[in-house]
């Protein structure tokens, strides 16, 4: 009976009324796709890092392969050369961030629910998942010296495969203090999940990285001020009511935590053709618009679209929570949109062994490159004077002698201690790349393709962003274009 009454607390306050469908296995999936653009809407190549930190215990393709955002990366390159994997792999156009996947079973069900779940990421590998599962990813090579990673190719499907999975059972997820990880635990009536080998969870997660090009372009009218959207669905079939989203917010969050905000609905948002222009959207803001109260009025905006779209409404918050730093106060230009599940279900098959009323909400991410960050990486090309990695150890020593020098080290290369924190002077260089943001490394590489010069190629070589023998082996033409 507590199974029951659960599932009925869920149907009327949590979401959707499901009155004629509790019968049926119901499956909820939510997560974030996200990419970098440049003021001509193409891709950013080297996208692959995890902004928010994933607890030991996951499960993962490689090590390196993803590693966290960290400002200092660069400077702590001891374990990065050991596993051989470059911070910006050059492939890589998009990240598939958290994708959660919750199970209601049918009242009345005898549990566990026993069944299969297979999910396929095409033109992309699956990177890290949990429970265990099995994973195939067609051309990775990674040896132990981890000098080969193998080419993500035009055709190639990644998947995850978890077998025999048992659903509605007693058993408890690992224990962890990951705010990405407790955030979608906050689902209350979602049934735990257990693996025949006995690892136990609230949900299947999984992350990914790919070649592929995100739905939407964002162009930009520099004498307009205006932000063109066209549409990027490539050969996905028309779609009732035209090519769209349903929602589109373009937020710009400050430091200082002031956002401005606009948002468009679905009837300002379709285009009849798969590569039309869906519309256009004021791309700058005025000063006045840069509120601190904005970001609570942001967030409820995209609850309750999140909400419509079909999750429940503890699921959309928990997808709000787990993202709330690289959605709401990682400083940044960004336009979020609730992708179409006709879309997801094209890029990313989701195969479940057992009938079920499915419902995937996934929001799109594109990170806008700003112009204040045009601006640092013009002066990065121009700068005389080009640091290198030696900087932070010897200035530890000197200012804090040896002893001491090793523990701020070890605190700075986990996170425990800010760079400002270690009364050293900063190089104007890294201080430059540092103030770039999270894809730092994609965004000053992306630039000395663009527009190469000494400065930012010395810059690259002393920080080691890359293996030139390497990198020219995996680059080339993709299809995040």
């Amino acid at each position: 009976m507590r199974v029951i009454y659960g599932l009925l607390v869920v149907l009327v306050f949590s979401g959707p009324c499901l009155a004629g469908e509790r019968d049926e296995l119901v499956v909820h999936e939510w997560g974030t796709f996200t990419v970098l653009q440049d003021f001509e809407g193409a891709a950013v190549r080297g996208v692959n890092i995890n902004e928010e930190t994933l607890p030991q215990f996951v499960f993962r393709l490689a090590p390196g392969l993803a590693p966290d955002s960290h400002s200092l990366g660069t400077l702590f390159r001891r374990e990065m050369r050991s596993k051989g994997i470059p911070r910006n792999y050059p492939k890589v156009v998009m990240r598939m961030e958290t994708p959660i996947i919750y199970f209601y079973p049918p009242k009345n069900a005898k549990l566990p629910l026993e069944l299969d779940v297979k999910v396929e990421f095409k033109n992309g590998w699956i990177t890290e998942w949990y429970p265990n599962a099995k994973n195939v990813s067609p051309g990775f090579e990674y040896r132990g010296d981890g000098r080969r990673v193998g080419k993500l190719r035009t055709g190639t499907v990644g998947r995850v495969e978890w077998n025999g999975l048992k659903v509605g059972t007693n058993g408890r997820g690992p224990s962890t203090k990951e705010h990405v990880w407790l955030a979608p635990r906050a689902v209350r009536n979602a049934a735990t999940v257990t693996t025949a080998k006995g690892l136990n969870e609230k949900y299947l997660f999984y992350r990914g990285v790919a070649d592929l090009a995100a739905p939407v372009r964002v162009l930009r009218d520099g004498g307009q001020g205006k932000l063109k959207l066209v549409g990027n669905f490539g050969s996905l079939e028309k779609m009732k009511g035209g090519y769209g989203f349903a929602a589109l917010w373009l937020a710009d969050i400050k430091p200082d935590g002031r956002v401005a905000f606009t948002m468009l609905d679905s009837s300002k948002l379709r285009s009849e053709k798969p590569n039309g222009v869906l519309g256009t959207i004021a791309g700058k803001f005025k000063a006045s618009d840069y509120t601190s109260e904005n970001l609570a009025k942001l967030h409820h905006s995209m609850l309750k679209e999140l909400i419509r779209d079909g999750l429940y409404e503890d699921e959309a918050k928990a997808l709000l929570e787990t993202w709330k730093l690289s959605y709401f106060k990682s400083p940044g230009k960004r336009l979020f949109f609730l992708i179409p599940q006709a879309w997801t279900d094209e890029v990313l098959p989701l195969h479940i062994s057992r009938k079920a009323k499915v419902d995937r909400v996934m929001v799109g991410r594109v990170e806008l490159v700003t112009d204040e960050q045009r601006e640092i990486l013009k002066r990065m090309s121009k700068m005389k004077q080009i640091s290198n990695r030696s900087w932070l150890w010897s200035g530890l020593v000197e200012t804090h002698g040896r002893k001491n020098a090793s523990k701020i080290y070890y605190k700075l290369s986990k996170g425990e201690m800010k760079l400002n924190e270690a009364g050293l002077k900063v190089p104007a260089d890294y201080k430059a790349y540092v103030a770039l943001g999270r894809f730092r490394d994609a965004l000053v590489m992306d630039e000395l393709r663009k527009r190469p010069s000494q400065a930012l190629k010395n810059f690259v070589d002393r920080y080691r962003l890359r293996n030139p023998a390497y990198h020219e082996a995996v680059e080339g033409e993709g299809v995040g274009r």
